[in-house]
């Protein structure tokens, strides 16, 4: 076994013994009803919206702010999934990582990044998949197809410049909702 194979194959088998991870990805978490369809659309609704809005309340460093004073409401339904959340300033926004440990139609998720704006509109959600750009594209990629196509066709979208896209991300692959107005 190459030596890079080996290191991640003992730290993958140290996280199961410690409890971090699943034993299997039939027993991670879905996140499919949490996740509720980002990729049609770019929409954080629902719970997903909800969750996104405790977690700028409590980790915003917009001006005037009081950070850390709010509570994050997570679903029980995921509660397994997440991990603790990072917050960092930018000059324009806050970005709130938040590592997840589940699956979204059926794909390995490795984390979600908000990027919040500072009363500017600023507004980037970023689903990071442990899954190859090919694997990712053959799930969600028609229907990230579709939301380009709807954006480009709505005058207001198109103007804004709304996307959505897969990228390369690390060693997997990422959908990047950008909603900023």
């Amino acid at each position: 076994m190459h030596a890079g194979l080996r290191a991640r194959a003992a730290a993958a088998g140290l996280a199961l013994m410690a409890g971090i991870l699943p034993a299997s990805a039939s027993e991670m978490p879905k996140l499919d009803a949490f996740l509720g369809g980002l990729e049609r659309g770019c929409r954080a609704d629902g719970a997903l919206g909800a969750f996104r809005g405790d977690l700028n309340a409590r980790y915003s460093f917009e001006e005037g702010h009081r950070r850390l004073s709010a509570t994050v409401r997570i679903p029980p339904s995921i509660a397994g999934a997440v991990r603790r959340a990072t917050a960092e300033r930018h000059p324009y926004h806050t970005r709130i990582r938040v590592p997840l440990v589940g699956t979204y139609r059926g794909l390995p998720v490795r984390a979600i990044t908000f990027d919040i704006g500072h009363s500017n509109g600023v507004n980037v959600t970023t689903l990071a998949f442990a899954a190859p750009v090919r694997e990712v594209e053959a799930v969600i990629g028609p229907d990230v197809a579709r939301t380009m196509q709807a954006f480009a066709a709505d005058e207001v979208e198109a103007m804004l410049g709304l996307s959505a896209r897969i990228v390369p991300a690390g060693e997997g692959a990422a959908l990047v909702c950008d909603t900023s107005t």
